[in-house]
């Protein structure tokens, strides 16, 4: 069946999901925040690399695994917050490594937002649903990150580990650049280095607070959908820098 639109109300999603799927987040506020930064979020909350950045492979975190991941299919829903706002979503990845990110505000008229990331054309879809529309680069990316990129900041790897959804988790010190290591330390992420993903990011950029952690982790394949638009769905393209 192909996708549909998520529903308006509460942001139903078009395909279905198991039980216990529940978004999470203030929908005043949320509507409040969207409206302020000239939505789709991700595509304006500051530039390369800042939180919500969906030039990469999805809106949240700062810290990002390796743009191609073979291998290591996985579907995740996390739960962030920034400015306040309190936002939700889920990450599918299949077995080829292609990716999707789907963002909603719970039980809020706003709109969801997602990135659609084909691993095989690297090719990366944003499609708004507010206004039902899905752009697509004109050119594939020529430049692809086969190791952890961590936005604007610089990180150092430490030897402390935890256990996080029965996975192994690293810590790393998230700091400003041009800073020493332990001066104008930002805050802290926890990845799983054989997932290559985020399971927890906690930062403070310019006073804001922002936090992005991973509340369930299933390692199956996502829906043979995964690269679809929607029905009804307009598509141009668009040209993109490197």
């Amino acid at each position: 069946m192909p996708r549909e639109y998520p529903q308006v109300l509460g942001c139903k999603w078009g395909r279905s999901r198991g039980p216990g799927d529940r978004p999470v987040g203030n929908s005043a506020q949320s509507g409040r925040f969207l409206s302020s930064h000239s939505v789709p979020v991700g595509l304006t909350m500051g530039g390369r690399g800042a939180i919500g950045d969906a030039r990469r492979t999805g809106f949240f975190p700062l810290t990002q695994g390796p743009s191609i991941a073979v291998g290591k299919p996985v579907v995740m829903r996390w739960a962030a917050s920034a400015a306040g706002v309190d936002f939700a979503g889920m990450l599918e990845r299949n077995l080829t490594g292609d990716m999707r990110t789907e963002v909603y505000l719970a039980n809020s008229p706003s709109a969801c937002f997602a990135t659609i990331w084909s691993a095989q054309n690297h090719l990366m879809t944003f499609l708004d649903y507010r206004r039902r529309l899905a752009s697509t680069a004109l050119k594939p990316r020529r430049y692809l990150s086969s190791t952890w990129t961590f936005g604007h900041l610089n990180a150092t790897w430490s030897g402390e580990h935890q256990t996080i959804l029965g996975q192994d988790a690293r810590k790393i010190v998230l700091w400003e650049k041009g800073g020493q290591p332990g001066a104008g330390q930002v805050g802290c992420c926890w990845v799983s280095e054989v997932l290559g993903l985020v399971l927890d990011e906690r930062v403070t950029i310019m006073g804001a607070p922002a936090t992005w952690r991973a509340w369930e982790l299933e390692l199956r394949e996502p829906g043979r959908d995964l690269l679809q638009i929607p029905v009804g769905v307009a598509e141009t393209t668009r040209r993109d820098q490197e």
